[in-house]
């Protein structure tokens, strides 16, 4: 993995800072400088301040990695991340004040990685503004990320609206309040009853089946106030006081870390093993706790797991330590601030709690992209010494057939300039949880289910019908337009096609797989039977790899998206997911393309839309039993010793070890689910997990179609 030093970048920003005649290198001049900078990057201007707000002025950057600098201010908070150049004017203009030797300073390094058409992944010194780059308004066609970053994730923007305008209210959901404290028992005795009132409160569905619900505030290292949901039986758990469950400190993963009040109410050989759950696009985590005891994450709490909800920023309540709701920086914000900003700090407050030094982690759908993004060489892979297992539900790392469609076209013609000033530098559409505010609950879910089906392109067909207006009382939730903009926009995902790699570099793997294909058919010696020829056949990526057809491990290393310190992989793919391409991220894993990590189970479930993994009825047996045994499996021999045994998987005795040589789980199809739509029987027919569908050609047509628009003007 490469390693590049910001140096080049601050040769960029000397040479801004002293571009004007006029500018000195003296130190009065460096002190009006500094005291400029400060207020231009704190939350308030100085005749803003008063004693309430108390002094708001920057005071450092603090790098949480190479392209992630957020500021600390006079009063010891922490304001989202700024654009590099800006963070590096304030540390040196500080520098040359308080006469600091920047040298004797640790570089901030920057994790770089490389891909097969050239791009490279990461923070890179500026060796030129190219044409096009950067910039909102440039054709379509000669659209580029900024140089500071890459063609995925481009830089936020310096947003600094001023106190002039009165903060505006925000419509907030119900909060959950303390309740009874629990008594010893095994059972799990239902708390609360009657017709379902569809309101927006996990912990009234969690009494209902017997199991209740705490709050916890978890502060990010740009500090911003998430929540965090503690699923837990009241019989045998006291719950924790309030005070306890306030937001720590912005820094993740103490070095005196100690178990917290909630590891230590059970006894060494009784604990529970904790699992992070994180929920998909626009939803919160109440996705997981809608189907009563059919829920996944009522199921594996009272299978024996300690189960944790983690919500992203801003959520059902917009909060951050010192910015308001209509501040633009508290919206400048995208998938990777949530990878790396958001992901680290939930994990981190849940091993604080338990005491436990690693957890298994559940994502479903945006959850899978965000944790994809942060374990990746050169975001966070340092968490991944974190997780003992990545189960990933309907993993969200390849656009499907749904991105080129007619409503999302819109938003990826237009520049990012335009999409600001259509969508706002706020929250995206925040109208929708004003009428989640105002509209009863039965019309509120149906009018949801609908807007979602129309969008999506999913059904109900899988689902509990007398639930389904319960499942959309969690949904949409706010989130930032510039999330909006880099799924849908015309820069990231959505010409991209993937969350790490460029479109380039996808067709130079689509041919590899072509020209492998090809030798390891004609490589088969006559004498093979039918059923083996026909088993290579349906799996062309495993008979590549048995073939010996892949790339050399130094190659497949070099241009892999994770490292070594990657934790082992689970995957449940959705065959009739037309959101994403499951089927295409199991492929590069069979292929080799990743070699560090161990894919201990993968899995389709022809038939499944994309929701259907955690809402259909049948979502327990297909997937939730698996994801149960999969975390037991994976859990460290230290960890098993700890805490008892969940049930369902007393019988397991092939435990997971890392090795050096890795190998991925066997692909499972389920066919079954096929029965249950006419969709689902169109890939069925097909077998062997493809189906009758030719997603290569799909992926082509979609690609070619795309591009040809994008070369009109726009």
């Amino acid at each position: 993995m490469a390693i590049a030093t910001t140096a080049g970048v601050r040769n960029d920003t000397d040479e801004q800072h002293h571009h004007d005649g006029h500018h000195n290198n003296s130190k009065t001049q460096a002190a009006i400088d500094f005291a400029q900078q400060a207020e231009r990057l704190g939350q308030y201007a100085a005749n803003q301040e008063n004693d309430a707000t108390g002094s708001t002025q920057a005071v450092e950057a603090h790098f949480v990695t190479a392209q992630d600098p957020v500021i600390e201010t006079a009063d010891g908070h922490r304001l989202p991340a700024v654009p590099i150049e800006e963070a590096t004017k304030l540390n040196e203009l500080r520098d040359i004040v308080d006469d600091r030797d920047a040298s004797q300073k640790s570089p901030v390094e920057s994790r770089l990685r490389e891909a097969k058409d050239g791009t490279i992944h990461g923070l890179l010194p500026k060796e030129g503004e190219q044409k096009g780059e950067g910039k909102s308004d440039v054709p379509l066609g000669d659209s580029k990320a900024p140089w500071k970053t890459n063609p995925l994730f481009p830089p936020m923007p310096l947003v600094a609206e001023r106190a002039w305008k009165k903060p505006h209210t925000v419509p907030l959901e119900k909060k959950l309040e303390n309740g009874e404290e629990g008594k010893t028992s095994d059972e799990f005795v239902p708390l609360e009853g009657g017709p379902d009132p569809l309101v927006c409160d996990v912990r009234h569905y969690a009494r209902r089946v017997g199991l209740d619900c705490e709050v916890f505030d978890v502060q990010t290292e740009d500090g911003f106030i998430v929540e965090l949901w503690h699923l837990y039986n009241p019989r045998e758990y006291k719950r924790t006081e309030e005070s306890q469950r306030s937001p720590h400190s912005p820094d993740v993963f103490p070095d005196s870390a100690s178990e917290g009040v909630a590891g230590s109410q059970y006894s060494g050989g009784d604990k529970k093993y904790p699992v992070l759950m994180i929920h998909g696009l626009l939803q919160s985590a109440g996705a997981y706790c809608t189907n009563d005891d059919d829920s996944l994450a009522f199921f594996l709490a009272k299978s024996g797991y300690d189960v944790w909800l983690g919500n992203n920023r801003c959520g059902f309540k917009p909060r951050h330590v010192t910015l308001k709701y209509n501040d633009p920086r508290m919206w400048a914000w995208n998938i990777r601030q949530m990878g790396v900003m958001d992901l680290p700090a939930l994990i981190s407050r849940v091993l604080t709690e338990t005491g436990f030094p690693k957890l298994g982690l559940i994502a479903h759908s945006q959850g899978t992209t965000q944790s994809l993004v942060a374990l990746a060489k050169e975001q966070r892979p340092e968490i991944g010494e974190k997780i003992s297992v990545f189960c990933a539900l309907a993993p969200a790392a390849y656009a499907g057939s749904l991105i080129g469609k007619a409503q999302f076209k819109f938003m990826q013609v237009i520049s990012p300039g335009m999409f600001r000033t259509v969508f706002g530098i706020h929250a995206f559409i925040p109208f929708m949880m004003t009428m989640h505010g105002l509209l009863p609950g039965k019309l509120y879910g149906s009018m949801g289910y609908r807007v979602f089906a129309f969008l999506f392109n999913w059904t109900d067909d899988r689902w509990e019908r007398d639930l389904r207006n319960r499942m959309f009382q969690f949904a949409p939730v706010y989130v930032s337009a510039e999330s909006m903009r880099w799924w849908l926009g015309r820069e990231c995902f959505a010409k991209q096609k993937c969350i790490l790699a460029t479109r380039e570099e996808k067709l130079m793997e689509d041919k590899e797989d072509e020209e492998e294909d090809h030798k390891a058919t004609h490589s088969l010696s006559p004498d093979h039977d039918s059923d083996d020829e026909d088993r290579d056949i349906s799996q062309p990526g495993l008979n590549a790899s048995k073939h010996g057809m892949q790339k050399n491990d130094n190659d497949n290393a070099r241009y892999a998206w994770y490292g070594p310190l990657t934790p082992p992989f689970a995957l449940w793919v959705c065959g009739a997911d037309d959101l994403v391409d499951g089927r295409r991220l199991l492929r590069r894993f069979e292929r080799g393309r990743e070699p560090y990590v161990d894919v201990v189970h993968s899995k389709i479930i022809e038939g499944y839309e994309h929701l259907d993994v955690i809402w259909a009825m049948d979502a327990i047996e297909k997937v939730g039993k698996e994801v149960r045994e999969v975390l037991w499996k994976t859990a460290s021999k230290e960890a098993r010793e700890l805490c008892r045994i969940p049930k369902g998987c007393e019988g397991i005795q092939d435990f997971y070890r890392k090795c050096e040589e890795r190998e991925s789980a066997t692909r499972e199809v389920e066919v079954t689910a096929g029965e249950w739509s006419e969709k689902g029987k169109e890939q069925v027919s097909g077998g062997a997990g493809e189906g009758d569908r030719d997603l290569e050609k799909d992926i082509r047509e979609t690609e070619e179609g795309n591009d040809g628009k994008e070369g009109e003007p726009s």
